[in-house]
């Protein structure tokens, strides 16, 4: 958090390919950018397109705003220093990404219709999603709303937290477990 200073820091954990729309969101960063907002992105992994982001983010004049940390070991410890978990990716199976940020009580942004995540996000309740074909309005309404106090996100790595344990968590689902177990052997 100390390394970088901002009044709303993002964190993005997704494999650098199309799929996972990083380009949208730097397209959002460049946008608040301009309207004269303090926030950091902080993009964590690696992937084919990652020369294709950097260049945008040196032709948009965003080295101060948008760091490419590569893989890291040490996810959590992103997340934990975190406002906000942006993940507008299109694609996923079921993503550990939500599970994550709710076990250390973070916020978090999706979009619907994808992987597992309308089984157990809920807008505004855990997690603020969005339209997956259109995110780009939504999003930067969003995060300038959340940037100016007019969104509450206080609440929803709490609740998130909640959903994971109650979902997840092995003490709640042994039992479960242990009957389907039973009936296959």
């Amino acid at each position: 958090r100390e390394a970088y200073k901002a009044k709303l820091l993002l964190v993005k954990v997704a494999r650098l390919i199309p799929e996972k729309r990083h380009l949208i969101l730097f397209g959002i960063i460049n946008c608040l950018m301009k309207k004269g907002l303090d926030l950091k992105l902080l993009v964590l992994s690696e992937g084919p397109n990652r020369s294709e982001l950097e260049k945008f983010i040196e032709q948009n004049n965003l080295q101060n705003h948008i760091f490419m940390l590569g893989y890291k070991t040490d996810v959590i410890n992103f997340i934990a220093a975190s406002d906000l978990i942006v993940h507008v990716s299109e694609s996923e199976a079921s993503s550990s990404l939500a599970k994550e940020a709710g076990l250390i009580k973070k916020p978090i942004v999706v979009c619907k219709d994808v992987g597992d995540f309308d089984e157990y996000l809920i807008n505004n309740i855990n997690s603020i999603i969005i339209d997956k074909n259109n995110p780009e309005k939504e999003l930067e309404n969003i995060l300038i709303d959340i940037y100016q106090q007019n969104i509450d996100i206080s609440y929803l790595g709490p609740k998130l937290y909640n959903t994971i344990i109650e979902r997840f968590s092995i003490q709640n689902i042994l039992n479960q477990y242990n009957k389907l177990n039973a009936k296959h052997n």
